[in-house]
């Protein structure tokens, strides 16, 4: 039996996802535009530099800019 691929908005660690959802009325254009282009790409190396660096601000201080960290908000 095939693993079934997930895309990056479902492999986003869930408290990274739940600050993104709870700010979502506050910037809706951010959380809309990160959410697309995750639900579109399987692939951390697929997503824009940008989205990335976004990313890490909810992830309350956990996750910074090293090149790990990025690798790091996503489950396996």
């Amino acid at each position: 039996m095939m693993k079934q691929i997930k895309n990056c908005w479902e492999r986003l660690k869930p408290f990274i996802k739940e600050n993104l959802e709870k700010d979502k009325d506050r910037f809706p254009h951010l959380y809309q535009d990160a959410k697309t282009e995750l639900e579109a790409n399987v692939s951390i190396q697929q997503l824009r530099y940008g989205t990335l660096s976004t990313l890490t601000t909810f992830t309350n201080g956990k996750y910074g800019y090293k090149l790990n960290d990025y690798y790091d908000m996503f489950e396996d």
